[in-house]
């Protein structure tokens, strides 16, 4: 299977591990915000220009996938963001001696402790969809979401989904819905910092703080922000490059 990787920067080696719709061809902030690591970024199975096997797959073959995009390094740090962080969980507990330290932004640890459905929303009208997208990715925007986001929304939906795999996008999140690390987490070995973002109702404060409760010894971080705050230009990846001293 051919996975479209990327690699920029120079340093110590890091694995960031984007959302549930990120592509690198439009997805581009893994890559502006640690200028003393290198940082791989890849599109995941049934996103981008990644393949989409036709046979079924799980939550075991994204985590299979990334430690193959990663085979050539001993040991490396790893970011994930979202669904990102949901694989990057699982990775952790599977490659306890490879990884230096861990950053799980914007995700709970799964089951009963899981980010919103949005699987829910696939049948929902474009127009409706996008407006729940956004007041769910921050509460605060319940019932005051603009018609000029909306708009934006949809074009990022159309744009995205005018160059996605067939059927790519709809069976990764059937994937996330099923995400659930809670048995596995007490094997995370390395230092750990959950982060969330205080108005995310994607990913609410309670599940990010159920999620630190259950890896030994994390470090949890609640900062301004709604569930794209990674986006913001002094958000959870500057300050993380600043804790990790690679800015």
């Amino acid at each position: 299977m051919h996975i479209h990787v990327e690699t920029h920067g120079s340093g110590k080696p890091l694995l960031f591990l984007g959302g549930s719709s990120w592509d690198l061809r439009f997805d581009r902030v893994a890559f502006d915000w640690a200028p003393r690591a290198s940082v791989t970024a890849f599109d995941q199975r049934g996103l981008g220009q990644t393949d989409t096997p036709s046979t079924a797959w799980a939550m075991a073959d994204y985590v299979a996938d990334a430690a193959r995009v990663m085979a050539g390094h001993k040991r490396f740090d790893v970011v994930g963001y979202s669904f990102g962080s949901m694989v990057a969980q699982h990775l952790a507990a599977k490659m306890p001696d490879r990884i230096n330290r861990l950053a799980l932004i914007a995700a709970g640890p799964g089951g009963d402790l899981n980010s919103y459905p949005l699987h829910e929303l696939a049948e929902l009208p474009l127009l409706e969809r996008a407006r729940k997208i956004i007041a769910i990715q921050d509460i605060r925007k319940e019932g005051k979401v603009s018609d000029v986001e909306v708009d934006r929304m949809v074009a990022n939906i159309k744009r995205k989904a005018a160059v996605s795999p067939k059927d790519g996008p709809t069976r990764l999140l059937a994937v996330r819905a099923a995400h659930d690390a809670r048995a596995v987490l007490a094997s995370v070995r390395c230092p750990t910092w959950v982060i969330g973002g205080r108005h995310d109702g994607q990913a609410p404060r309670d599940i990010v703080e159920a999620l630190a409760g259950l890896i030994p010894d994390a470090r949890l971080m609640l900062m301004p922000g709604g569930h794209t705050f990674v986006l913001d230009p002094d958000g959870p990846l500057q300050a993380l490059a600043r804790l990790w001293d690679i800015t």
